[in-house]
């Protein structure tokens, strides 16, 4: 198991000096945000495999890892909510301008 989460987390470090790569080669305004954010990933990632490695090592368990991932799946389904509410609201809209310039 820590031979697995080490390659893991040697293969994010690698992906992640790619991204990066990438990003800083691009024309991208919003680069240093970017940056900030694909660090930030990193450190969050990297915390969370080190309480991993402990749980598993401790209890056996990885239950952090998995309340973080169904929270982040949460997450994730709450913005395509979101989104799909703002596209219909958007669309109610248009229809009622259209409606108002006939009138």
């Amino acid at each position: 198991n820590q031979k697995a989460i080490k390659e893991l987390s040697e293969a994010l470090r690698e992906s992640i000096k790619t991204i990066s790569t990438n990003l800083s080669e691009s024309n991208n305004p919003n680069l240093s945000r970017n940056l900030m954010k694909v660090e930030k990933d990193r450190y969050m990632l990297e915390s969370l495999l080190r309480i991993t490695i402990k749980e598993l090592k401790t209890e056996r368990t990885f239950s952090t890892l998995k309340t973080q991932v169904n929270t982040q799946l949460d997450d994730l389904q709450n913005l395509e909510t979101t989104k799909k509410k703002r596209a219909e609201i958007h669309h109610h809209v248009k229809t009622i301008e259209s409606h108002l310039k006939r009138e």
